[in-house]
């Protein structure tokens, strides 16, 4: 009787084994661009919007890692359109972004007869025909900072719903990026043996 040890043929499984991992890194790489076209897409179907500046489309990017590929978005704003943000304080410059969101969207109006009232409590009696021209253009920015004030208060009583736009695509694209993986992982697995998603060989 001839026999053979496993252990003779473990050059050849170790070699197996790299070809496998090198696939499937390589299939989750060429997944990453169809996760953030999905990502993008999960942001128009948030309403309302959460990106009226456009910046966080813009800023998702993708990595590569000795195990296969980093997707993630760098926008200051990103952790709290995946995750939300608790109930608490908002600094003052939460409050400055707040305000220029504001002015933005238009989101001021209601506040503009506040923020004349409170500019002529600025102007001294003898001079406020001149001053008046020229703080005019505060008005708006005074009513948008009240307008940022208002939100700050919500925000500190009732936090922001997170969107979950990653987790979204993520679900979306699960099946795209299983396939991927499967595809490269079929161009090195010996011939008349398949592997199956759930790891095992028929």
């Amino acid at each position: 009787m001839i026999t053979i040890s496993i252990g003779e043929l473990s050059g050849v499984f170790n070699g197996l084994e790299s070809q496998l991992r090198s696939a499937i890194v390589r299939g989750l790489r060429k997944s990453a661009k169809g996760l953030i076209v999905e990502a993008r897409s999960q942001i128009t179907r948030t309403m309302p919007e959460p990106d009226d500046t456009h910046e966080y489309k813009r800023s998702f990017g993708k990595s590569n890692t000795k195990d296969g590929v980093d997707v993630g978005n760098t926008s200051i704003q990103s952790i709290w359109i995946e995750r939300g943000r608790r109930a608490g304080p908002v600094s003052v410059e939460g409050i400055e972004r707040l305000a220029a969101w504001v002015k933005r969207k238009g989101l001021y109006f209601r506040y503009i007869a506040d923020a004349r009232l409170e500019i002529e409590r600025t102007l001294s009696p003898t001079k406020r025909g001149k001053e008046r021209v020229a703080k005019r253009g505060s008005i708006i920015d005074t009513a948008c900072l009240m307008a940022a004030t208002a939100i700050a208060r919500k925000l500190k009583a009732r936090g922001y719903e997170p969107r979950h736009v990653f987790e979204r695509a993520l679900r979306a694209q699960a099946q795209a990026i299983a396939e991927s993986v499967r595809a490269e992982v079929k161009r090195v697995q010996p011939k008349g043996r398949s592997f199956k998603s759930d790891g095992g060989e028929s």
